[in-house]
């Protein structure tokens, strides 16, 4: 504020672009002052989902039906946002939590793979929700030809690894 007024006082020249400069500098930062924001990263958003996903213990749950080894493991967060899938894609693979998961929501997924028909099916429920997908550990086979890519928007956790082979498509042809 001292500039400011020996500015409005002398009017030479050379004080005449001293104090334009001050000005402009500081109707800068005033700008960028008001638009500025508590610095906030999507990143945060994905590590709290892969934290509330890694904060319960999966089981594997066997099965009576001699076509799915174990069971997935699907958990949906009390506010719908979040949705934790460990274990295979079954072809029996019930769609209901994915359904319920609200739009732009995060899936969190750990799996060998599985059935690629129930595996398009999940992918394009993620897609038409527009749903953000976290890989951890692994994903292979039908995950990472079908979930890997089913958004726009995925992460993949450091140390997961993505492994896929020819699926055999022409059956759904």
């Amino acid at each position: 504020t001292a500039i400011l007024r020996r500015c409005q006082v002398d009017e030479s020249m050379l004080n005449y672009r001293i104090c334009s400069s001050v000005r402009h500098w500081l109707v800068a930062v005033t700008i960028f002052s008001a638009i500025l924001k508590p610095a906030y990263s999507e990143g945060d958003e994905v590590t709290s989902a892969f934290e509330y996903c890694s904060s319960y213990k999966s089981t594997l749950k066997f099965s009576g039906d001699p076509l799915v080894i174990y069971k997935s493991t699907v958990k949906l967060s009390d506010d719908q946002t979040v949705l934790c899938f460990d274990g295979p894609i079954n072809s029996n693979q019930d769609m209901s939590d994915f359904h319920a998961l609200k739009p732009n929501g995060l899936l969190v997924m750990r799996s060998p793979g599985g059935y690629a028909h129930a595996a398009m099916t999940l992918s394009n429920i993620l897609r038409d929700k527009t749903a953000t997908v976290v890989l951890r550990d692994y994903c292979l086979s039908a995950c990472a030809s079908f979930v890997l890519v089913a958004t726009g928007k995925t992460y993949v956790k450091k140390n997961t690894i993505v492994a896929w082979h020819d699926v055999g498509l022409q059956r759904y042809q």
